[in-house]
């Protein structure tokens, strides 16, 4: 038995319409399709469908098909693609799940994925070469064994939707010359910016933050976001940032001549988990 596939989204600029093709049916258990965008339910489709259109409201689609089967049968996995028009700005509160999916966390909240993936699926990075390095599930285990961490941050351990966004990272390679820069087109303003770090494996990591153009944390290791600075811990840094050009510009940038203790080497590979 085979479940239907290969779902593939395109946007028309001009009209904002969005077309979804699909593999139709391949198993006769399929009764129709629950099509959703951004997580809300916007229509069904007949078992026999093989696209869908749409229209694309604000600046990123996540569209996802669910197959419907009969009772008992087993289920067809949920299909979903991404299209961005970038021409329209962020709506705030933005959240992204860095390298992961698209999901909704604990408390409801909507998480737009950069990942999974080498891609820029949310066109958000001047240059893909830069982060373009990310692990799903980076560090469950530790996470469970200290699950006061996110909850400090107001999120559930044991939601695998909550480990999903917080363990899950985009990285860069500190040695390569492409820098891991974020660009996030908003209307101009004052904002908060949080953003949320798991480091799983290296205390010696080091890295700088740069905000519109100003290092806004010259040395961000466990130490620095976390009071506690064991592995598998999630911490948050929170800076106020003004936007005056429409673009809210973010760098993970390296620190090669951060203290490198407790190692006589530093690891230069920045990564970030999610930000708000």
């Amino acid at each position: 038995r085979q479940c239907p596939g290969n779902l593939a989204c395109s946007l028309n600029g001009l009209n904002k319409k969005v077309t979804g093709t699909f593999t139709g049916p391949l198993c006769f258990e399929v009764l129709g399709y629950e099509l959703r965008r951004n997580g809300d339910l916007i229509g069904n489709l007949p078992g026999n469908a093989t696209s869908f259109t749409d229209t694309l409201q604000g600046r990123i689609g996540v569209y996802e098909l669910k197959p419907l089967v009969a009772e008992g049968v087993e289920s067809c996995p949920t299909l979903s693609c991404t299209v961005t028009n970038s021409t329209v700005p962020f709506e705030i509160p933005l959240r992204i799940n860095m390298g992961g999916r698209f999901l909704s966390d604990s408390r409801g909240q909507k998480w737009f994925g950069d990942g999974p993936g080498a891609g820029d699926p949310l066109s958000i990075r001047p240059d893909d070469l830069g982060g373009a390095s990310w692990i799903e599930s980076w560090c469950v285990k530790q996470s469970l064994d200290s699950p006061d961490a996110l909850k400090s941050l107001g999120f559930d351990a044991s939601n695998p939707n909550d480990q999903a966004i917080f363990n899950t990272i985009r990285f860069d390679d500190g040695a390569h010359p492409s820098e891991f820069r974020i660009e996030l087109p908003v209307a101009n303003g004052d904002y908060v910016l949080n953003l949320y770090f798991t480091e799983c494996c290296c205390p010696n990591r080091h890295e700088q933050i740069e905000v519109e153009g100003v290092i806004v944390d010259d040395d961000v290791h466990s130490g620095d976001f976390s009071a506690v600075p064991r592995l598998g811990r999630t911490g948050r840094l929170t800076f106020d940032v003004e936007v005056s050009d429409g673009v809210l510009d973010i760098a993970f940038l390296p620190c090669p001549l951060c203290p490198p203790d407790p190692f006589p080497a530093v690891d230069t590979n920045a990564i970030i988990d999610a930000s708000v």
